[in-house]
């Protein structure tokens, strides 16, 4: 210690050395500052990101699941064309694993919604299956496809809370 009180005897040589110290400590303060920030806003970016695939996935899953329906009651009987609704099915079920992924990683709270939409679409797509008639689809999947668009307003409700909240 008595190397320092030689060196640092002027009252002046004390004074540059608290403020040297003083700045440095300012700056690493200020490096931290920015890092920490700079990761929030990353995170917040990356999360809106999220938020946006799911937007789109979920869109896709509804307006896939929506042609479904509306292809099936165009060609119901024509058995040439029931290949290309099961191919409309299994895109259904590519974009809702997609989504069920999201959901899983970054929105856990959607997760059950989207399980229970799958099991309704599931259901709608059983009632073409196993449906003689198109008026037999009809009446067996009407009450599925209204549990389902129900389903997609709630999904969309609680994920535009999630983005407010994001965005705050």
């Amino acid at each position: 210690m008595s190397f320092l009180s030689e060196i640092f005897q002027s009252t002046g040589d004390q004074a540059r050395l608290v403020t040297t110290l003083i700045a440095a400590i300012i700056a690493v303060v200020v490096v931290f500052l920015t890092q920490y920030f700079n990761a929030n806003r990353a995170k917040k970016e990356k999360h809106i990101e999220k938020i946006e695939e799911m937007y789109s996935a979920l869109i896709k899953m509804q307006t896939l699941s929506a042609n479904l329906h509306n292809e099936i009651i165009k060609s119901f009987n024509m058995v040439e064309e029931r290949r290309r609704l099961f191919d409309l099915n299994d895109e259904f079920v590519a974009v809702s694993e997609i989504a069920y992924m999201l959901s899983s990683l970054y929105f856990t709270s959607l997760t059950e919604k989207l399980s229970e939409i799958r099991l309704e679409h599931d259901k709608v797509h059983s009632a073409f299956v196993n449906a003689n008639t198109l008026n037999d689809y009809i009446d067996k999947s009407e009450v599925h496809k209204a549990n389902h668009s129900k389903l997609y307003l709630d999904l969309y409700s609680d994920l535009t809370v999630i983005m407010k909240k994001t965005m705050h």
